[in-house]
């Protein structure tokens, strides 16, 4: 055999097995994801009496540099909602709201509430 066609075989064997390895962390990825939110879903939903202590804003800026130019352009900004519950035995968890900003100004401090949820909330 010649020596261009070993180096043509182990480049063939070298692409194929990264494109493999890489097919299996998708694979993985995939089931490993599926098996965890069918883990979630088998998990009882709880009714916990939660008080409001905190809510607080993060405006994210999206921004893209052209190449080659020093200034920068701003694409867009968006802003994320955290409304942080506290229960009875003094266990806080912090939730990203979903809401807009029209309806998350209704939400106020001190206000008791009940919080469904589908895992433990971690006490100090």
């Amino acid at each position: 055999m010649e020596p261009s066609g070993i180096i043509s075989n182990i480049f063939l064997f070298i692409f194929f097995a990264v494109i493999s390895i890489f097919i299996l962390i998708f694979v993985y990825g995939i089931f490993s994801n599926l098996k965890q939110a069918r883990h979630n879903f088998k998990q009882p939903v709880l009714t916990i009496p939660t008080t409001i202590v905190a809510k607080r804003t993060k405006v994210n800026t999206t921004a893209h540099r052209h190449r080659g130019d020093t200034h920068r352009t701003i694409n867009g900004t968006y802003t994320n909602y955290y409304v942080t519950f506290e229960d009875t035995s003094g266990g806080r968890v912090e939730f990203l709201n979903s809401t807009n900003s029209k309806e998350s100004r209704y939400i106020n401090r001190a206000t008791t509430s009940k919080l469904f949820t589908s895992f433990k909330i971690m006490t100090r």
